[in-house]
């Protein structure tokens, strides 16, 4: 079962964006409100950079806010996630580690912006 909050040594998830669209977002099409996400990663890991760059690629589609956390030097985040990494958090909710799904994310990003809208 996957861990619903992160770990207390990172950063929060901001909550969804509230208020207008942004211009760019409506021009471009874009979902909204934008979710965030959090890729804890190392330096050396080529699963990390994989995850990446899908998120990268998925951000402007799917109306994400992309926040990378390298967790390498933080010993207490190795303990907690270095045998997971990578790891994806979807609007603060441990959602994947190792690898990434193109089309669960999606899944996850609507689920994240359901559950904000209750």
């Amino acid at each position: 079962m996957l861990d619903p909050t992160p770990h207390e040594d990172l950063p929060k998830a901001p909550p969804l964006s509230e208020g207008p669209r942004p211009f760019l977002d409506r021009l471009r099409m874009r979902p909204w409100p934008r979710v965030d996400i959090l890729l804890l990663k190392t330096r050396t890991c080529p699963l990390c950079d994989e995850a990446l760059d899908l998120l990268r690629r998925r951000a402007g589609p799917l109306g994400l806010t992309l926040r990378v956390e390298d967790i390498t030097d933080n010993a207490r985040l190795m303990d907690a996630y270095g045998a997971e990494i990578p790891v994806v958090f979807v609007a603060g909710r441990k959602r994947f580690f190792g690898l990434v799904a193109p089309a669960l994310l999606a899944r996850e990003v609507d689920a994240a912006r359901s559950a904000a809208r209750e």
